[in-house]
């Protein structure tokens, strides 16, 4: 048995594909080592500049997970039916690196007597399993962890009801899983709790430590909150209405966002996919998104837009994709403060 605590996640059956591969042209600064990956699904760490596969539902004919830094894998693969012999599949909700080359996974774990338990795995640089805690009663969506090797997580209550009271959906976790500080209340968010899961790419939680600061994008209502480390809030974006207005002023009639991640310290940079009504004629576009004004500028647009993976201070790093190859790919976000 993995655990007692049935955990009741909202995402658990859902498969998280986080890059659909095109090919595509790009103006490029560098270019990191070939990854032999043979899988979509990925996870960008925006705080420490790692991408990660592995993420969303894992089973045991899947490879390890892996963790990749300028192109090179980073620490020992990670083998969770190797820690845990009895698990049936898990749901890794999201990877963060941490300090010495540290990994922490934030899961639901079902074994094969369908128990459920969420939690956060810590491995160490050689992908061997170092520390478990439990979450109970959150679930975690998303994580970021800082230097000092402490965690901040957003997640949901399972205990929690549609239209019951507000509460902390930002926690501060020591590095060894004792709380430290909880804020960020959900009524910060227009569809409260409800704005930080789904089930899919385009909506996921995507959470940013940066000089100070936690970014979080709430995809189920297209929303940017930033906010201070204990969960104050200092501002928020609602995406809709801008992404509508570019539709229209693009003469299409829907949008889907594919990807978001922060560049800077007051920007997003997102993935926009525009169609017709009879799905006939479609727009792919890279911009940039001041988060302050609602500004926005076009990066790249036309069929071919590259896929996003995410950003860091002043660069938007895309994918290369050849069959089971991955190249990174970095170019200068131009504007970002």
């Amino acid at each position: 048995m993995i655990g007692d605590h049935i955990m009741l996640s909202k995402t658990t059956h859902c498969q998280l594909v986080w890059l659909s591969l095109i090919a595509i042209t790009a103006i490029t600064l560098s270019y990191g080592q070939t990854i032999p990956e043979t899988r979509s699904a990925m996870r960008w760490d925006g705080t420490r500049g790692v991408a990660s596969f592995g993420d969303g539902v894992v089973r045991p004919s899947d490879p390890p997970i892996r963790t990749y830094a300028d192109g090179r894998q980073r620490g020992g693969d990670i083998d969770l039916f190797h820690d845990f012999p009895n698990l049936e599949h898990a749901l890794v909700k999201d990877i963060a690196a941490g300090p010495n080359g540290t990994t922490m996974l934030a899961t639901v774990l079902q074994d094969r007597e369908n128990h459920k338990r969420a939690g956060i795995l810590t491995y160490d640089a050689a992908g061997q399993l170092s520390k478990i805690w439990e979450t109970y009663p959150y679930n975690p969506e998303a994580i970021t962890v800082d230097d000092d090797g402490s965690l901040y997580m957003v997640g949901f209550r399972i205990d929690s009801r549609r239209g019951g009271p507000s509460y902390p959906l930002l926690i501060h976790y020591s590095n060894d899983g004792k709380v430290i500080s909880e804020g960020l209340p959900s009524n910060t968010f227009v569809k409260k709790d409800e704005a930080i899961y789904a089930c899919d790419a385009a909506n996921s939680t995507v959470l940013t430590l940066r000089k100070g600061r936690i970014f979080i994008y709430a995809a189920a209502g297209r929303e940017i909150v930033v906010c201070t480390t204990d969960g104050k809030p200092i501002k928020s974006l609602q995406l809709t209405p801008i992404l509508e207005n570019i539709t229209r002023g693009d003469r299409l009639d829907t949008f889907e966002l594919r990807a978001l991640a922060f560049v800077g310290n007051g920007h997003a940079v997102i993935t926009l996919l525009e169609t017709d009504s009879q799905g006939k004629s479609r727009l792919a576009s890279t911009r940039l998104v001041d988060i302050s004004t609602g500004t926005i500028k076009t990066l790249e647009s036309g069929n071919n837009t590259p896929p996003l993976i995410g950003a860091n201070d002043t660069e938007v790093i895309y994918l290369r994709g050849n069959g089971n190859q991955f190249t990174f790919q970095r170019q200068l976000a131009n504007g970002v403060k």
